[in-house]
């Protein structure tokens, strides 16, 4: 497993060192919606940074541009990612459900 980096509610993000060549781009848009919670809750990506989504392993990848990627949340607040090689994915607490006998996802 790769070293988190922040966690931020229920959204963890790991360090990476680099985004696989099976990622593709996609564009950013101020209030970038990183995960949705209940109602109206989500972490947003609050300054331009790069975003890349690899459908075979399902991870979002995030790359710095000019300055620290800094997420927000209703509950959680405004934090800065700091990680020395730049990019961080992300990846979905779950948590296990006896009835049914699955993981799901949390959410906020």
């Amino acid at each position: 497993m790769d070293k988190i980096v922040l966690i931020h509610g229920d959204v963890t993000l790991h360090e990476a060192k680099k985004i696989p060549a099976t990622a593709k781009k996609i564009e950013w848009k101020h209030g970038f919606i990183l995960e949705r919670g209940y109602g109206i809750h989500a972490h947003t990506v609050e300054n331009e940074c790069e975003i890349y989504i690899d459908d075979t392993t399902g991870r979002m990848y995030l790359k710095e541009i000019n300055e620290p990627i800094r997420l927000n949340h209703e509950e959680h607040g405004l934090q800065t990612i700091e990680c020395p090689t730049r990019i961080v994915y992300k990846e979905l607490e779950q948590e296990f459900d006896y009835e049914s006998m699955e993981a799901r996802d949390t959410e906020d």
